[in-house]
Order: structure tokens, then sequence, then C-alpha cells
């Protein structure tokens, strides 16, 4: 942030700055929140890490829009996927599909016609598993139901002898995922936003239930 401090706010590069930064802190409160219990920071101080990175990127992805973009790029693709994995993870469910289908830096259409900016290993797979998780959480059963064909679409393209397992393992962790999203918004009282992920999560277990026994997605 000191070095954002330093760049005015009219100046041509300072909304690439501000992507570059967001990045930068959402990366860092990532590896902060995987740390052992008795290494990782405070909950306050997490949450302060991912509020800044969410303020910045947002900020970042403005300016550029503003500026207008001649041609996506992997850095602005990786700023918009950062940016909806922290409005899946604060109940922001509604911003994160609005930004992945954002007519200007919306990245589930290029994965869809495969653009060269978002050819980064591994970047569809996580672009489709945020927007599962996105239109489970609002309800959008539909759309919730083709990302998943798209998914595992993804995987087999990307895969090898391990893909299904690798399914496998996406799918247990958008469950664990999906189940910490309840218990927060149960314990903060926020019943309506609880009852649409809950009924999208039962769609969701749904789709993993009518699976090949042994969960083989082959």
């Amino acid at each position: 942030l000191d070095y954002l401090s330093k760049i005015p706010l009219d100046a041509p590069k300072r909304g690439e700055a501000e992507q570059v930064v967001g990045q930068l802190i959402w990366s860092e409160y990532l590896r902060r929140v995987r740390l052992p219990d008795d290494e990782r920071p405070p909950t306050e101080e997490l949450d302060q890490l991912k509020a800044q990175a969410q303020k910045v990127l947002a900020d970042g992805l403005e300016r550029v829009k503003k500026a207008g973009i001649a041609q996506m790029t992997p850095a602005i693709a990786s700023s918009v996927l950062y940016l909806a994995q922290i409005y899946v993870e604060t109940n922001q469910a509604e911003e994160a599909v609005k930004l992945l289908e954002d007519g200007k830096v919306g990245i589930k259409s290029l994965v869809e016609k495969k653009d060269p900016a978002v050819q980064k290993p591994g970047f569809a797979i996580e672009t489709l598993r945020v927007a599962l998780r996105a239109y489970v959480a609002t309800q959008q059963l539909e759309k919730a139901e083709k990302a998943m064909n798209d998914l595992e679409q993804q995987v087999r393209e990307e895969g090898d002898a391990e893909a299904g397992k690798k399914l496998t393992q996406i799918y247990i962790r958008l469950g664990k995922e999906l189940e910490e999203q309840l218990g927060r918004l149960r314990k903060e009282q926020m019943t309506d936003q609880m009852a649409k992920v809950a009924q999208g999560f039962e769609m969701f277990l749904s789709r993993i239930a009518q699976r090949d026994k042994g969960n083989n997605f082959n």
C-alpha cells in the first residue's frame, strides 16, 4: 500500500499497479489463512487483509475498464479471478457472478472460448470452480449445472489417468467450502442467504450422488 500511495490516482499505470498489489495482498492472505492454528494470525487481522485485497483489486479493475481494454491479458484475468474468489469467500456471491459474467472483463466466457488470456495451467478449472460455487450460493441452479458439466469437461481435457481423482478432490474441497459458508451464515444469523446456499448445496450433493459408485468421473 505504501507503493500505491506514491502513484497519483490519475496516473495511467495506477490501475495496473493496483492489480499487482491487490494480487499480492490476496496471495498473502491465502498463505496466512493456511498456516497451522498456532501460527495463524487473529481473525480480525485476516479479515482486514481480505478487505484490503478486495478494495485494491476492485479499484484497479474499475480504472482499467474505464481506460478501455483493447485486449484481455493474463494479468487482468488473474485480477478478476482473485476478486471473484474474495467475493464468494465473503458472502458476496451475487457480485462474483456479475464479475465473472462482466461484458468487459468477465473470464467465464473467455474460458469457454479458450481465449489466450486464460490459458495458464489450472486457470480454467479454478474459474469454473469459483463460478460453480457462486451459482450454487445464488441458487442459479441451471447455470450451476452447466458449470459442473464444463468443469468436468475441462478436467478431462487437462487431465490424465488421474483426472477422475482430481475432480473428486475439487468437489470435496467445494463441499467443505460450502459447509463452512453455511456455518458462517448461521453464526451471523443471515437466514435468507443461508436458505439460498443450503438449497444450492442440496443440488450440488444430489448431483454428486448421481455419479458412479466410487466417484469415478472418467
